[in-house]
């Protein structure tokens, strides 16, 4: 936490709620650099064949959807993954496909041998910035190039630009259409604000009349009193702006993909003109690095994870044969140009018929869960995502970080490089709270398989394999550690879909693991089974912290005294939402006393090892 005078006057805004409460997720470490290498011949002396027999105890309910059959839009319903042996309509068996047991032994695996964060997306990261941009501009591309241009702002009443002869016409065939070039009169208003009181498409006589362009930034526009008029002066800069436009280009995609059709519609229209006429009205932020449609918007980040992973010790996904971390190694990868096999195949696990339940539905609650709302605070959240530094930042994100709470002290860090804080894991939550009344489109209806059987409360077991070829004896005592966490009783991974409610707990215990050789003789070949002996001890050193972590958020009798559950904020009655914590959480004492918003970020997620031992926790913020 920043510690300042004026930090904690801030902090005396909120008070506490009763109880505390645990983040769902949180973060193992990341080293200071992933050993990369080029894949070596393994002497086949030392090369071992054979499979993993293990079964799974689930801890608490599971959901894996079966999205053979897609829901009815809007509906979100849907039954768990089985083979549909009884057909596609009836109460079936549930299994758990091979693939997502793949994926989470995968992650598990890259934590404790700090490998590469494969699953990472190299796409853009957008966030929606919520101090407004006061400066406004004109782009125009001229012979050598973009052009920014100044532009100072008049009010329109949006009643006089598409009322009168344009009323009832599509905005965009009107007279005054985005980007239209304009000629205004205009005087002060009581505020002494500029307001247009005149506005044609043909120049005045007048000489008082000047050159505009009449922008559409709201998203409502039948319900919009007031638009804005950009009146150019001055260029701006002399610096090269492609890769800024770029990205404003990037933001327009961003919301032409918008569910809704209004922003669309005003988002395609801005886009239409850059991309036909090389003109956009924007509003720009004081390093002109940034560009965007509305004074108050997203804005696409010039890092992406993947370079911020590079630069954090290389730990981005492996995409060379000649430079490999170990997890790829083993489970293979795929890049661009080449690709690399696995060495080991996951089945599916299903419940084998000595375990089978007379009745297909006593897997399964009586009736279909609706599950509470999964939508979270995503990468944007910087104060979870990106570690605070240097420790005396007060706002930061993937691309910069500032300094200083008052407006007149605030102002970027120099050579801020953003660091990750490692790889995302759920903690385990065994409670039942995790269902809700209120179905909509942004919750699931779920077919729950149990965790027991009802009868006699015996855990329902699934069994799989993973079968392995030409691996070393660490490597196969590495997967073994990870596929049970070394045996510990208290722990167990997270599957499926859920994790954040609590859901997906499971445990899995190593039957048998079997080596298999090829034996010859002058008339035959026959393979040879025997027992590979399993010892946990010394496979990885538990000390190292990465491990310490990836125990503790693995551990279900952690974390103690709290509730699991996503930030919640009060802002106004029956208003109790994670946005509200992040809002509040970024709120600044100082910054509404000349009613302009400069946020600073209070509170940052504790790490794993503070969760566990409580030397640190989030409360709920309640505005006094």
């Amino acid at each position: 936490m920043i510690q300042s005078e004026e930090l904690q006057k801030l902090k005396e805004k909120f008070e506490a709620a009763e109880n505390s409460f645990v983040n769902p997720y949180a973060f193992v470490s990341i080293d200071e650099k992933c050993h990369k290498e080029k894949m070596k011949l393994i002497p086949k002396a030392e090369a071992l064949d054979g499979w993993i027999e293990a079964v799974i105890e689930p801890q608490t309910p599971l959901f894996i959807p079966d999205t053979s059959k897609e829901p009815e839009e809007d509906q979100q319903e849907y039954p768990f993954f089985s083979y549909h042996e009884n057909g596609p309509n009836q109460t079936n068996r549930p299994a758990i496909p091979g693939s997502s047991l793949r994926g989470m032994l995968r992650s598990a695996h890259e934590a404790v041998t700090n490998s590469c964060l494969s699953a990472i997306s190299n796409g853009t990261i957008y966030k929606r910035f919520v101090t407004p941009r006061e400066k406004a501009g004109i782009l125009v591309k001229e012979n050598e190039g973009w052009v920014l241009y100044q532009a100072e702002l008049a009010i329109v009443a949006f009643r006089e630009v598409y009322y009168g002869e344009n009323k009832g016409k599509d905005i965009d065939k009107a007279e005054f259409a985005e980007a239209a070039r304009v000629f205004v009169e205009m005087e002060d208003d009581q505020k002494g604000q500029k307001r247009v009181v005149n506005i044609k498409t043909d120049n005045f006589a007048n000489a008082s009349a000047e050159e505009a362009y009449i922008h559409y930034s709201g998203l409502f526009l039948n319900k919009k009193q007031n638009q804005k008029v950009f009146l150019k002066k001055g260029i701006a800069t002399d610096l090269n702006l492609e890769e800024a436009v770029g990205k404003f280009r990037k933001v327009l995609e961003r919301y032409i993909v918008n569910k809704d059709t209004q922003i669309r519609k005003t988002y395609q229209r801005v886009l239409n003109v850059l991309d036909q006429e090389n003109r956009a009205l924007v509003y720009y932020s004081d390093d002109f690095k940034y560009f965007s449609p509305a004074c108050i918007s997203i804005e696409a980040f010039y890092n992406n994870i993947n370079y911020i992973l590079y630069q954090q010790g290389d730990h981005q996904p492996c995409v060379a044969k000649e430079a490999l971390c170990e997890t790829c190694r083993l489970f293979g990868m795929v890049g661009e140009k080449t690709s690399l096999g696995s060495r080991i195949r996951v089945t599916d696990a299903v419940i084998k018929e000595k375990d089978q339940l007379a009745n297909p539905n006593d897997y399964y609650f009586k009736k279909m869960i609706t599950l509470k709302e999964l939508a979270s605070p995503k990468i944007a959240a910087t104060e979870f995502y990106l570690a605070r530094q240097p420790e005396s930042a007060v706002l930061w994100d993937y691309d910069k970080a500032y300094q200083g709470i008052k407006k007149e002290d605030r102002r970027l860090i120099n050579d801020y490089q953003p660091r990750i804080n490692g790889r995302k894991f759920y903690w385990h939550s065994l409670n039942d709270n995790y269902t809700t009344d209120q179905k909509n489109h942004r919750n699931y209806t779920v077919q729950l398989v149990k965790k027991s059987d009802p009868a006699n409360k015996k855990p329902i077991r699934f069994t799989f394999r993973i079968f392995f070829e030409g691996i070393t004896k660490e490597e196969l005592e590495k997967l073994c550690w990870v596929l049970t966490i070394g045996d510990k009783p208290d722990h167990a991974h997270k599957i499926g879909r859920g994790k954040p409610l609590g859901l997906g707990s499971i445990q899995i215990r190593i039957g048998q693991v079997s080596l298999r050789r090829l034996e010859k003789t002058a008339t035959h070949i026959t393979y040879c089974l025997e027992d590979f002996p399993l010892n946990f001890q010394g496979t990885f050193n538990e000390e190292e912290k990465n491990i310490q972590e990836f125990l503790n958020i693995t551990n279900t009798k952690l974390p103690k005294g709290a509730q699991v559950a996503y930030p919640l904020g009060e802002k106004a009655p029956n208003k109790n939402s994670p946005m509200y914590w992040f809002m509040q959480n970024r709120e600044n004492s100082n910054s509404n006393k000349n009613k302009q918003f400069y946020p600073l970020i209070s509170d940052t997620l504790p790490t794993i090892n503070e969760t566990a031992s409580q030397a640190k926790v989030l409360t709920k913020k309640i505005k006094k």
